[in-house]
């Protein structure tokens, strides 16, 4: 009981203090933003013992800061794992075209246009299959078969050699 008329008391001195000093304002322009900061500091001391029915006011303030701790760090471990998540297939998927477009360039300087590739990775960013097909250039078109299959021997060894793979996992067709 002594508590609320500990704070009856404070909230009426606040008043009657606030009260004179809207009062005392000498230009109106100034009015309205001196009695809206009067307002706050009224809502403020209103909400003082409703803080300290909660806890002490730090302590009120310490669990707010306390939950958006954790907030922000199940957010921060969130992100996290949709980087982990985008890193691993981003990059692969990101490798594997640009082994096509080096594949593609090999085929061409052997003589071949490309019409479709594929190229599959494992998590350890080894290249695992090549799976292409292949159509000679206008200008090395011949009517000798054997003359493209050693081509295509060569295209595929080469392949191989550079990826260091073995050549059963490379398959090129006509």
């Amino acid at each position: 009981m002594t508590g609320i008329i500990e704070w009856v008391k404070n909230y009426s001195m606040v008043f009657l203090l606030l009260t004179v000093i809207t009062s005392l304002t000498a230009k109106k322009e100034y009015k309205r933003y001196i009695q809206f900061f009067v307002e706050m500091l009224l809502v403020v001391t209103l909400i003082t013992p409703v803080l300290s029915a909660t806890g002490r006011s730090e302590d009120f303030f310490d669990k707010i800061s306390y939950d958006s701790f954790w907030q922000g760090l199940d957010s921060i471990k969130n992100d996290q794992e949709k980087l982990e998540f985008l890193d691993d297939e981003y990059y692969i998927q990101h490798y594997e075209e640009i082994i096509q477009k080096d594949v593609c360039l090999m085929a061409e300087d052997a003589g071949y246009q490309v019409r479709s590739i594929g190229v599959e990775m494992n998590e350890e960013y080894a290249v695992e299959n090549i799976i292409m097909q292949v159509e000679p250039a206008e200008k090395n078109r011949s009517a000798d078969n054997s003359m493209e299959s050693v081509n295509l021997a060569a295209l595929k060894s080469k392949i191989a050699e550079y990826y260091q793979m073995e050549e059963n996992r490379i398959s090129i067709r006509e």
